[in-house]
């Protein structure tokens, strides 16, 4: 899996999710980078931060894997609801893939 990047990609979810649901509809793919990548759904509310990794994106529905990464020491899959705010960011995890994937 090569992990990819793009500067500023951010957008917000177009519908709620629960805790188990693995394809995400959001209200913007402009900009999104090419798969694979990793992407924070901020916490609204009571919920958590949760870094997920992005295995597909179909026009505005991306396939997640979830909580891919601990944020802040916690790693569990959270509900999100809609309008959430989803950001592609560089992680600990994404760093380590593409190191690795530079090695020959």
């Amino acid at each position: 899996m090569s992990e990819n990047f793009a500067n500023a990609w951010q957008t917000t979810l177009s519908g709620s999710i629960n805790n188990s649901v693995t394809s995400v509809s959001v209200n913007s793919a402009t900009g999104i980078p090419s798969v694979t990548f990793r992407a924070l759904i901020s916490a609204e509310g009571a919920n958590s931060n949760e870094i997920v990794t992005v295995t597909v994106v179909a026009g505005t529905t991306l396939t997640v894997t979830r909580a891919s990464e601990a944020y802040a020491g916690v790693q569990v899959a959270s509900a999100h609801a809609i309008g959430a705010t989803i950001t592609h960011l560089l992680t600990a995890g994404g760093f380590l893939q593409a190191v690795t994937d530079s090695v020959p």
